[in-house]
C-alpha cells in the first residue's frame, strides 16, 4: 500500500489535449482528470503496467512499448501526451 502513495510523485502523466468552445477553453487535464481525481492518468498508468505484468508479458516488451509510445503521443505533431496548456486570459 506504501508503493501506491509513490505513484504520484514519480509518474507523471498528462493530457495535452483541449477543447476550444464558444464559451471558452476546456483542458481536458485540469478540467476533467484532476476535477475527478488528481493524478488519475499516473494511476491509470501504473495498473496498466500491472496488468500486463500479471498476464505474463516480460518487462522488456513493457519498456519497449511505454518507450515507443512515450515517442509517438509526445511529439508535437500528436501532441495527446504532454504539458496542459495554459487558459488564455479573458
Amino acid at each position: 500500500m506504501v508503493l501506491g502513495g509513490l505513484v504520484s510523485n514519480f509518474i507523471n502523466i498528462t493530457c495535452g489535449l483541449s477543447l476550444v468552445t464558444d464559451a471558452g477553453t476546456f483542458i481536458i487535464q485540469t478540467s476533467l482528470f484532476d476535477a475527478i481525481l488528481p493524478n488519475l492518468l499516473s494511476v491509470l498508468g501504473v495498473l496498466l503496467v500491472f496488468t500486463m505484468l500479471k498476464k505474463g508479458m516480460s518487462s522488456n516488451k513493457i519498456i519497449l512499448i511505454l518507450f515507443i509510445a512515450g515517442i509517438i503521443l509526445g511529439n508535437p505533431w500528436f501532441p495527446v501526451l504532454g504539458p496542459v496548456p495554459a487558459v488564455p486570459a479573458a
